[in-house]
């Protein structure tokens, strides 16, 4: 019986092994001038009927591929590399079928008379901008955007869908060469459901020029597909955590050679709690040099955040002919938070002396609707040179509802129990033009230029009212804290760039001006800010890069930025709240700051990367909000109170360092680390003396994804960051989170899956402070941060228009050069 059993098993190894060895598609790629093998090229095997995903493969460095498990049938192999064309075979497969020798031919981009014949990795640098060729990693392409955006040096996306770089979220996503114009939530939403297989690139632009008129430190640049053919998609599916929250969403493309609709709609409902500790005590200076103490409070509270959300997004392009292209790109989104919290809070006053304790209930809620229409149409010259006309609409109305409900526990005449309701009506469009003008002027040489304007105009009004015991309603107005704002702004924004190309060397210099105008009128019966503005922001920039044949990579860059103070942090009418209030400033000044970079990276064919950046940047007339106290005339008691101030300088440095090894399709490790120091000095303001402050500060983060039997995907990332100051009076805590998750794409592609495990060990919190020598402040927040995830997708019909969801299309340059 024994040996029955080991002759049962030996057979079904030998099965096994034979029907692998069976079973499969091989083949050797070899560049057709050199005959050298091409290693690393994506390899798919397609139905013949529809041109659907079956299997893939990836070359080795002999340029051998073989891709398994495929049934007998009539298919097409797809070849392709970066700097060869693309190859299609069409073939019978019957048990084992070997393709022999593949030749590829290497491609030639045609840049109006710039001849370029290279091979660029799925990572290059040029000029300003990183980019990450999305559609050449086949390991991301049953995955989100989200998962492709880790994959881009120096990017990342936390649990929470916050991208940052280099551990900071001065970060502006654009979509298709134009600002997403998209909310912190529904951005996240469309990164979570966008599919990588969407993407063509991503650029990473840490030190953007004039051509993106950013106040941020950085760009993300999420260029879309746009090849397509004529069939349609169906797709829908759900997302769903233990938070809980659920994300559903649907998209259908109708698609043709010619023209391309799209419809996609999703939605978000989510519930979030956390519990927190909160103190600040307000000093003042004394006749012998020290300080004593004004009040202290120290309170405790519970917060349940229910968030509800909803988007659909149109979009219609018509190819009129090869030098025409019109596009229609509509969105209308909604949400509505609504807030809960339960507060005990002590205060001790010490002039004169008082203890109080009350215990508070507070209730928000939010309605916002906005709506967008986008309308783009290109022409590309005969001889040379691209065309972009843009125009766009928007418009938007909210309402929001807040309750107060405080009971003091003791009696002190100088507070009373608060019950009042806040009410805010807002409504707003706006209207926008650009139009950007490529020209290749000779055989190294690009200069593009761009002008847009915009206006918009804002209407709020805001009503306070006291619950009135004899009618029972909300009906005695607080007239200090309503108040009517309107505003118009109105900017036009003009740039220059100018590129010129020496073999592997690039220089860049670019400049652009934006001129400012805001008319803004608020007021109640107590105070009145009535004003106009005009400011006007300079950027000049310049960038220089190299690349060597090894695919060795060095840039440098630097720009100057001078960014004018906004209308709200100019104006002087003071905005109560309970216990403080909020004013303008207005003697402030341009903010303006000097950004230098040096980086050198070493960029391999499989996607592998190792890079360095050392960067500088110092500021003067830095603008920040200093919370201060004052005995208050109105509500007869000392009050804390947010005001503006140009700060003095600061100046901060540091070095990142970034690798990521990539073994094949099937694993890849990542590793990034950023020390830094921050340093703030600030003048005399308010009658306080001069002070500084000064911080180094380190971020690392560790990430991981393997793949078993090409269906099934499992990762693993962790981060640690230190203590860190992020201005001048301001801190917040370090600390570490671990995720883990697991993925499979079945049946052909038309079905994923996922599961993750965010905050492995639930140590997520925030704890933060203020230094503030007359306004010490801390703070401890403690969410509901370890919880499972999971979301399922279906597909039907053509899955090559996938791209087609959710973009407003426009091409970038380099896709009008490359055409």
């Amino acid at each position: 019986m024994k040996q029955l059993h080991h002759l049962i098993s030996l057979a079904l190894c030998i099965f096994c092994i034979s029907s692998d060895i069976v079973a499969q598609v091989n083949g050797i790629l070899k560049d057709s001038l050199s005959d050298n093998p091409v290693e690393f090229a994506n390899v798919a095997v397609l139905n013949l009927k529809d041109s659907s995903f079956v299997r893939g493969a990836a070359s080795d460095s002999t340029g051998f591929f073989s891709v398994k498990n495929i049934k007998d049938g009539e298919y097409l192999l797809r070849v392709s590399s970066i700097g060869y064309m693309v190859k299609t075979i069409r073939f019978v497969h019957s048990g084992k079928t070997d393709l022999g020798s593949i030749p590829l031919k290497p491609s030639a981009t045609d840049l109006k008379a710039i001849n370029v014949t290279a091979e660029r990795p799925m990572l290059y640098a040029d000029g300003e901008k990183v980019y990450y060729s999305v559609e050449d990693d086949p390991s991301v392409q049953t995955s989100t955007a989200a998962d492709a955006l880790q994959n881009a040096p120096g990017v990342e996306v936390d649990m929470e869908g916050n991208v940052s770089i280099r551990g900071a979220g001065s970060v502006d996503i654009w979509i298709d060469d134009k600002p997403s114009k998209m909310s912190g939530e529904n951005l996240k939403m469309f990164l979570k459901t966008l599919p990588a297989s969407a993407i063509n690139r991503i650029e990473v632009i840490t030190n953007p020029s004039s051509r993106y008129a950013t106040a941020s430190d950085a760009v993300i640049n999420i260029v879309t597909n746009n090849k397509i053919k004529k069939n349609n998609f169906f797709g829908f599916g759900l997302n769903a955590s233990s938070q809980p929250n659920a994300m559903p969403w649907l998209s259908y493309v109708w698609a043709n050679d010619k023209m391309s609709f799209s419809v996609y709609a999703a939605g978000s409902l989510s519930n979030r709690r956390s519990k927190g500790t909160y103190s600040e005590v307000s000093l003042k200076d004394t006749e012998d040099n020290s300080k004593d103490t004004v009040f202290r409070e120290d309170s405790k509270s519970s917060r349940e955040n229910k968030f509800y959300s909803g988007n659909l997004f149109m979009n219609f392009d018509y190819n009129i002919d090869a030098s025409n292209t019109f596009s229609v790109w509509s969105m209308i989104s909604g949400m509505s938070p609504v807030t809960n919290s339960e507060t005990t809070l002590d205060r001790y006053d010490f002039d004169p002396y008082a203890f109080n304790r009350y215990e508070s209930k507070f209730e928000y809620k939010d309605v916002y609707i906005r709506g967008n229409i986008n309308m783009d149409y290109r022409h590309r010259f005969k001889k040379k040179g691209n065309i972009i006309f843009s125009l766009g609409m928007n418009r938007n109305n909210s309402y929001n509802n807040e309750t107060d409900i405080r009971r003091y526990l003791n009696d002190n005449p100088t507070y009373e129990n608060i019950n009042r309701q806040s009410e805010e009506h807002g409504n707003g469009y706006g209207l926008d033009f650009s139009t950007r003008y490529i020209y290749p002027y000779s055989k190294r040489g690009e200069i593009s230029c761009g002008i847009s304007m915009d206006y918009s105009q804002h209407n709020s009004s805001t009503l306070d009212q006291d619950f009135d015991s004899v009618r029972m309603d909300y009906l005695l107005t607080d007239n200090l804290r309503s108040y009517d704002l309107d505003y118009q702004t109105k900017s036009a924004n003009a740039y220059f760039n100018w590129k010129y190309n020496i073999n592997d060397f690039s220089i860049q210099l670019s400049a652009g001006a934006t001129l400012n105008g805001t008319d803004f009128k608020e007021g109640n019966s107590f105070f009145l800010d009535d004003t106009s503005f005009v400011s006007l922001d300079l950027n000049p920039s310049l960038h220089l890069s190299y690349s060597t044949k090894n695919m060795h990579n060095f840039r440098f860059s630097y720009s100057l930025k001078n960014t004018a103070p906004s209308f709200s942090q100019l104006s002087t009418f003071k905005s109560y709240s309970t216990d403080s209030y909020s004013v303008g400033n207005r003697d402030l000044k341009s903010h303006i700051s000097n950004r230098v970079e040096l980086n050198w990276s070493k960029y391999a064919k499989s996607g592998s990367y190792f890079s360095m950046d050392a960067f500088y940047k110092n500021s003067s007339n830095e603008i920040s909000y200093i919370s201060d106290y004052e005995y208050d005339e109105l509500l007869m008691r000392y009050v804390s109170f947010s005001m503006p101030y140009n700060l003095g300088s600061s100046y901060s440095y540091g070095l990142n360092a970034n690798l990521s090894l990539r073994f094949g399709s099937y694993l890849n490790v990542s590793l990034f680390g950023n020390v830094q120091h921050n340093s703030y000095s600030i003048e005399s303001y308010n009658n306080h003396p001069a002070t500084s402050a000064d911080k180094v500060s380190y971020y690392v983060s560790a990430r991981m994804w393997t793949k078993i039997a090409e269906k099934y995907r499992l990762t693993l990332s962790a981060n640690y960051s230190s203590p860190s100051l992020w201005s001048i009076f301001n801190s917040r805590n370090g600390g570490y989170y671990v995720n883990c998750g697991a993925s499979a794409d079945l049946l052909k592609g038309r079905l994923a899956i996922y599961v993750n495990v965010n905050d492995l060990f639930n140590t997520r919190e925030s704890i933060s402070g203020s230094t503030n020598p007359y306004y010490i402040t801390n703070s401890h927040n403690k969410p509901v941060s370890r919880f499972i995830s999971a979301g399922l997708t279906l597909k039907f019909g053509k899955i090559e228009l996938e791209h087609k969801n959710m973009r407003g299309k426009i091409y970038s340059d380099m896709n009008m050069q490359q055409e």
